[in-house]
């Protein structure tokens, strides 16, 4: 009876002290899972472009955990995952699992964890390929002056609104001057992205680069005892260190287009070239206009466009269009657009946002700044051309509060306006935001089709419009996904 007791006794306590044991391996998996999620997080950031500076950010991240390679029982892989270039998967293994009561039963357990992040994008907009031009896309890039007024449809580079007394007169000059809270002279972000190492150089370059020639750049006339005048301010940055954060990017050339100035007029301008063997990734071009000239009252349409080698092919980015390849360096403005859409006949297409299947499930937002004047409706076409439904609501804060669902937004007629503005157009100098809901099953409706357009039809020859449009996705886009 006694060997029996004893025998169940160390039964016991042998269930015991696994159990005891399971809790502190439980415990310490824990630990390393989130110790390797960490550094994916941290490290991530830095991926495709700087992959040295993710493993070594991922690596200090470690240690903070406690986790370093080659130390008490600990180690740790760092690498990218094939075909994501925006993932970074971190592993840690532990060899020197605390045990105690298990250790009767010569236990040598082994604790190994994984965390892989990635990051998504802000959306491309407005072009698909390597010229984004209105020859091209029916719409030029464009910047307006210090001096013009917010209600002339360039949300952030507008320094006032509300400051046309009577519906006319200076902007800059006279009274009342009422600030445009939208105002950042930081302006507007495009990029040449660059999909991978390139083997000859890549040269930026802007057409009509300058305010004030034979183009398409709109005199606004809002002093009329002086012509207007605008500098426009081109900036190159180097390939995203940080992709989501671009106040880390370093200048690489700053070039100001004097108003007037004929040597940009008609012609395609070198702004800066990128060497061949460059690092590949996404070169920001930022333009805005110069803060406070005076007279400033008019908007610059210009084109943008990359050039590989010594001469311009077009190319794109859309699969199955002429002209695709799969090295086609794209030019594209992020998340925010400020355009002058200028197309021929009564119905007019753009390119609005490039939404991969990554989003599907979630929300897409869309701003419209002051749209549609002189056009009739809008509509919101899916990447197979169809138009969808969306809620729309003017988010402006002026009466009458415009809001409803609908896949036809009629943007046509007049409506009462804030003092001192001279249109009368219905949308005029509101933010009228679209929210639609994008399908879950994206790719068997789309297939690898990602862009999705605006429609504008209007009763006159061409559409025309000078306005700013944004797209935002709502969701995360630093996040952990599943262990490829």
């Amino acid at each position: 009876m006694l060997y029996l007791t004893a025998a169940c006794l160390t039964v016991l306590l042998a269930v015991a002290g696994f159990g005891l044991d399971l809790g502190i391996w439980f415990t310490q998996a824990q630990d390393a899972q989130a110790a390797a999620d960490a550094a994916a997080l941290a490290g991530v950031v830095y991926m495709p472009g700087n992959f040295s500076q993710a493993q070594a950010i991922a690596t200090t991240t470690l240690a903070k955990n406690g986790v370093v390679d080659g130390s008490g029982g600990m180690s740790v892989s760092i690498s990218p995952v094939t075909g994501q270039p925006r993932r970074l998967k971190v592993c840690v293994t532990d060899t020197d699992v605390e045990t105690y009561l298990t250790k009767v039963v010569d236990a040598d357990p082994t604790i190994s964890k994984c965390g892989t992040a990635e990051y998504v994008l802000p959306v491309s907009m407005g072009s698909p390929g390597n010229i984004f031009d209105r020859a091209t896309l029916g719409v030029n890039p464009a910047v307006n002056g210090y001096c013009t007024a917010k209600e002339d449809g360039d949300l952030r580079l507008s320094r006032y609104q509300g400051n046309r007394p009577g519906g006319g007169g200076a902007v800059c000059v006279g009274s009342p001057k009422e600030d445009n809270p939208d105002y950042d002279a930081a302006a507007y972000n495009y990029a040449v992205d660059i999909p991978s190492v390139p083997a000859s150089p890549v040269t930026i370059q802007v057409f009509d680069g300058a305010f004030g020639g034979p183009g398409v750049d709109l005199g606004l006339s809002n002093n009329p005892s002086a012509p207007s005048t605008i500098n426009t301010i081109y900036r190159v940055y180097d390939a995203t260190q940080t992709p989501l954060d671009p106040t880390d990017d370093p200048l690489l050339i700053s070039v100001t287009a004097n108003s007037g100035d004929a040597s940009w007029h008609g012609t395609w301008r070198s702004i800066y070239t990128i060497p061949a063997g460059a690092t590949a990734g996404r070169y920001r071009l930022q333009v805005g206009s110069q803060t406070g000239q005076l007279n400033s009252a008019g908007a610059n349409a210009f084109g943008i466009r990359a050039r590989v080698g010594a001469s311009f092919t077009q190319c794109t980015t859309i699969v199955g269009d002429p002209g695709y390849s799969v090295t086609c360096p794209q030019v594209f403005a992020e998340s925010e657009l400020s355009v002058f859409a200028n197309q021929a006949g009564g119905t007019a297409s753009f390119y609005l946002a490039d939404v991969d299947a990554v989003h599907a499930g979630k929300q897409m937002v869309i701003q419209l700044f002051d749209p549609g004047e002189g056009a009739q409706t809008i509509e919101l076409l899916d990447p197979n051309g169809n138009p969808v439904t969306f809620d729309y609501q003017n988010v402006e804060g002026f009466t009458p509060n415009y809001s409803g669902t609908t896949s036809l937004l009629n943007v046509s007629g007049s409506g009462p306006q804030p003092p001192n503005r001279a249109s009368t157009s219905k949308f005029n100098e509101r933010k009228m935001q679209l929210v639609v809901q994008l399908p879950g099953n994206y790719t068997s409706l789309y297939g690898a089709k990602t862009w999705w357009r605006l429609r504008y039809t209007t009763s006159a020859a061409a559409v025309t419009d000078r306005t700013t449009w944004s797209v935002a996705i709502i969701g995360d886009p630093l996040h952990l996904v599943p262990n490829g």
